[in-house]
Order: C-alpha cells, then sequence, then structure tokens
C-alpha cells in the first residue's frame, strides 16, 4: 500500500502506522475495552509492566506505603475493580479527580473507561 500500512477504524481508538510515523488517536472520552490491544493494555501491560516499572524506576523515591498504593491500582485494573476517587494531598489531587468524578458516579468499572 505504497510503501505504509495504516490501520484505523472510523469513530473508534486508532492506531496508525506509515513509513513516516505512528499515531495515536484517541477518543477522549472512552477507550473501547472490547478492542483486544486496549484490553491486554489495561489488564496486562500497565497494571503487571508499567506500573512495575514506574515502581521500578522511582523506587528511592518513593515510599512503602506509596508503592502500596501504585500496586493496589495495578490490581484494581486487573480485576476490573470500580473506579474511585483519589484519597490524597498532592497537587493535582483536585483536577484528576474531577476527571474520574463522572465514572465514579456512573460506578464505572477500570475495563469500561
Amino acid at each position: 500500500t505504497g510503501g505504509g500500512r495504516t490501520r484505523a477504524r472510523a469513530g473508534k481508538g486508532a492506531i496508525s502506522v506509515s513509513s513516516e510515523e505512528i499515531r495515536v488517536r484517541l477518543p477522549t472520552d472512552f477507550l473501547d475495552c472490547r478492542d483486544p490491544f486496549v484490553l491486554d493494555t489495561m489488564t496486562k501491560r500497565v497494571p503487571d509492566k508499567i506500573l512495575a516499572r514506574t515502581i521500578d524506576f522511582n523506587r528511592e523515591d518513593l515510599t512503602p506505603r506509596q508503592v502500596k498504593k501504585i500496586e493496589a491500582i495495578g490490581t484494581e485494573m486487573k480485576e476490573n475493580g470500580k473506579i474511585r476517587l483519589i484519597e490524597d494531598k498532592g497537587p493535582d489531587v483536585e483536577e484528576w479527580n474531577s476527571f474520574l468524578q463522572p465514572y465514579v458516579d456512573e460506578k464505572a468499572n477500570w475495563w469500561d473507561v
């Protein structure tokens, strides 16, 4: 196909690959976990690999309590737990919670959002 290839689905999150670039286009309000790539990402890659690497790369700067919280998020993701508000005092917690609130109100699970 002209030296590059493109895989995309109209109206859904998609990855476009060509010889010049890789573009990831995601919808602003949802990820479709019926898509095997998204489901694998949210049930394996993020909780098992990405969060583990985040802990490893930042271990010197994290308290044991913070490590446990990150690990708990990974468990919730793998088990399709309910989305909940962040209970912490970080500088951007209010902003994150404003983003999460609609999902909490809907009683959404990790695989729903």
